[in-house]
């Protein structure tokens, strides 16, 4: 008769030693354990990436709306709670002009608060007749 590492066992005998049941739970557990990080792992990436997209949607509102050069070189606000800093500056690099009348380049930098990351930056150029 063959003895088990943990006690002796009949050929008829049906079910699990105990040693066996407590390792079956130990390794359900670690599996649930890591599915159960992954998934609050990924519910913080989409509210990450939600918060990034409304901001981005702020600042591409703020560029849409236009600016005023004389204005000053910062300007700020707040949309949909969401506050905005838009930074103009005209740029000395490119005099530029279409059909015989001058325009203006400037750096336009649109900087959105991101609730819990960093804020996110749009810079462009924008053209304007003086």
């Amino acid at each position: 008769m063959l003895r088990h590492a943990f006690g002796s066992r009949r050929s008829g005998d049906a079910g699990f030693v105990l040693v066996e049941a407590l390792i079956a739970v130990a390794v359900l557990a670690a599996i649930g354990g890591l599915v159960a990080r992954h998934l609050v792992d990924a519910r913080q990436m989409e509210l990450r990436a939600q918060n990034v997209m409304k901001a981005r949607l702020v600042a591409e509102a703020v560029l849409a709306n236009g600016f005023d050069p004389a204005g000053g070189a910062s300007q700020s606000g707040s949309i949909a709670g969401q506050r905005w800093v838009l930074d103009v500056a005209l740029n000395q690099s490119a005099p530029a002009r279409a059909g015989g009348a001058p325009l203006a380049l400037y750096d336009v930098r649109v900087t959105v608060d991101v609730p819990g990351d960093k804020p996110l930056a749009i810079a462009t150029r924008r053209v304007v007749r003086p």
